[in-house]
């Protein structure tokens, strides 16, 4: 039984004062994307790497000053990349157990798996009702090329299968089917992010020799 409370007790950092600057960088990356979707869609001229570059001289300015620093789509994307791989290694620093290890990865899984699953399957409900020929109106009128319309998922069977790939696929993250029917188009990070728990047993072997290098050079401590 102590084994089986181990797994499903929460990860030790969640209980660390020291580690909670992870909090405000993850509330932080969080507002960022609200303004990148926000403004990629109403005022796609403001950010970068859009492909909307002629607009209004202030939307310019915006796009090179602000833009680069507080709505930046790569920023945003290796900021969440990055905080995940620093806080799945915590547990195991702080508890360097094979346990703790198996415990981390056990709930990664069904924390990434459970969100995404219910996440998809709204926009799937909501897409079925209301189609997505708005959308596409939407982009017309307002000359946006710099979003795209969602692949609409027609049936519980291509559900499964988009969100069974979205922890399966390995390479061209954002060509599946689930990361083109979201609206934003941006779940294919969550793909990435699990890949980080390695399911393949020798790149797992990989990360733990890793894991043990940092954890012996005392470096994420």
């Amino acid at each position: 039984m102590g084994f089986v409370q181990r797994l499903v007790d929460p990860p030790l950092d969640s209980h660390k004062p020291h580690n909670n600057y992870l909090i405000g960088v993850r509330g932080l990356l969080t507002i960022q994307s609200f303004l990148y979707v926000f403004l990629v869609v109403f005022a796609p001229v403001a950010v970068v790497h859009s492909k909307n570059t002629s607009g209004p001289g202030y939307l310019q300015a915006l796009r090179k000053t602000l833009s680069v620093i507080f709505w930046n789509d790569s920023l945003i994307y290796s900021g969440f990349i990055l905080v995940s791989a620093r806080t799945i290694c915590i547990p195991f620093l702080e508890d360097g157990t094979k346990t703790t290890l198996a415990g981390c990865m056990f709930r990664r899984s069904i924390r990434l798996a459970i969100p995404v699953a219910v996440s998809l399957a709204v926009v799937t409900i909501v897409f079925s009702q209301t189609g997505v020929k708005y959308i596409q109106d939407f982009m017309t009128s307002t000359e946006n090329i710099s979003i795209a319309v969602p692949y609409e998922i027609e049936n519980a069977l291509i559900y499964f299968n988009s969100v069974f790939n979205l922890f399966w696929v390995t390479t061209k993250f954002a060509h599946q089917a689930g990361n083109l029917a979201f609206p934003s188009q941006t779940i294919w990070t969550v793909n990435v992010i699990y890949m980080q728990r390695r399911v393949n047993r020798k790149r797992e072997s990989r990360v733990l020799a890793l894991t043990f290098s940092l954890q012996s050079a005392g470096l994420f401590i």
